[in-house]
């Protein structure tokens, strides 16, 4: 089968041998878009040319998070499924990734880390000890794929639980608790927790200043293939942009205040 196409995508953007790839995406406009160029693309094909492309030293993560748990129902390893986009679903069914273990933010893994990220035990969905901290440390580089940073850099909330804690005027730490099934299939009540919204507060997120410092310092690089957006993020770099939102401005650049 023709890979050509993967291959102009992967040729044109910021994606290197040995990278630890972090991929946020909506895939149906470039679907669409190939479909009526009369061109089939494989997804499963796409994740190959990715892989070949960074190397078994990189890694490959896609985020399967599902947010059931939440509201009491059980997590089944393998069998909750994925609420973020047709390339975590497919990566999911594959036998080369292996998927985290948090049942609320939970990922596929390919390559180099998927021992260690496999490996991890946190109980916070964002926090020290968490994928988020593990991208932190290896300097993960973030792909958004037809979705725009601002909407989907859930990394963000990683940043605004390590430095905001509980000082952080918006957000509070909250456990929640249901049924567990693990990979062998044992079921247990489990307690996981997230840095949640105080809906008290009635905010609403406001990244313009941030995402405008981000650019503006040239950390976001911005591709058109095809006609869909390609942009990406290395996650080590905006942290210190972020981090100093939440420190010295009380992260009103990120949330903002209806009626207060």
């Amino acid at each position: 089968m023709d890979t050509s196409i993967y291959n102009k995508i992967l040729n044109s953007i910021n994606i290197n041998k040995d990278d630890n790839l972090f991929i946020s995406s909506d895939m149906g406009r470039l679907l669409f878009n190939y479909l009526e160029q009369g061109i089939k693309f494989d997804c499963n094909l796409f994740i190959d040319a990715i892989q070949e492309k960074i190397g078994e030293n990189g890694t490959l993560i896609f985020p399967t998070y599902n947010w059931k748990f939440c509201k009491g129902e059980s997590f089944d390893y393998h069998k909750t499924l994925s609420k973020t986009g047709i390339l975590s679903k497919v990566a999911l069914k594959r036998d080369d990734f292996k998927r985290t273990k948090h049942p609320l933010y939970s990922f596929a893994v390919w390559g180099k880390g998927q021992k260690e990220l496999y490996d991890l035990e946190n109980i916070s969905s964002f926090g020290i000890g968490s994928p988020f901290d593990y991208m932190h440390k290896n300097n993960f580089k973030n792909l958004f794929i037809d979705v725009s940073y601002q909407d989907s850099l859930t990394f963000i909330h990683y940043i605004e639980e390590v430095i905001g804690g509980k000082d952080l005027e918006y957000r509070y730490m909250k456990d929640f608790i249901s049924d567990y099934i693990d990979e062998n299939n044992h079921k247990s009540e489990r307690t996981y927790s997230m840095f949640v919204r105080d809906l008290e507060k009635n905010a609403r997120h406001d990244f313009t200043d941030i995402t405008k410092d981000i650019d503006d310092g040239g950390l976001s690089k911005k591709y058109i293939v095809d006609d869909s957006e390609y942009t990406t993020l290395m996650l080590r770099d905006i942290y210190p942009i972020v981090e100093n939102d939440i420190k010295y401005n009380r992260s009103k650049r990120i949330a903002i205040y209806d009626g207060q």
